[in-house]
This record gives structure tokens, C-alpha cells and sequence, in this order.
């Protein structure tokens, strides 16, 4: 997949999505998932982060 020490940039025009996601990552049991597809998306990407950052990649937003 990703080499250890790659930096991996998540490209999005919108500052609501990266808002989203942090607040996901830090306490997912705030978010229903049958309320929003943002948040299905959310959940999607957070568990995506917490496996590049489990082989040491690093992650940017943009």
C-alpha cells in the first residue's frame, strides 16, 4: 500500500468535511451513521487514517 514514512495528503474544498472528520476521530460515538452520508464518508476515512498512521504514514489535510 504505503511505505513507512510517506506523507499522504487528503485533498478537499471543503473545510465542513475536515471538521467532520476530526470530530469523528476524536469521539465517533457523537455521529449517527444513518443520519448523514457525511458521516458514513467520515467513518470510511477515519478508519483509513488510523491504518496509515498505525504503519507510520503521515497524514495532511489541503
Amino acid at each position: 500500500m504505503f511505505k513507512n514514512l510517506d506523507i499522504i495528503d487528503i485533498e478537499t474544498d471543503s473545510l465542513t468535511s475536515i471538521q467532520i472528520i476530526n470530530g469523528y476521530m476524536k469521539d465517533s460515538s457523537a455521529y449517527n451513521l444513518e443520519k448523514s452520508v457525511n458521516y458514513v464518508a467520515a467513518d470510511t476515512i477515519s478508519k483509513t487514517i488510523i491504518k496509515l498512521e498505525e504503519n507510520n504514514s503521515a497524514i495532511s489535510f489541503k
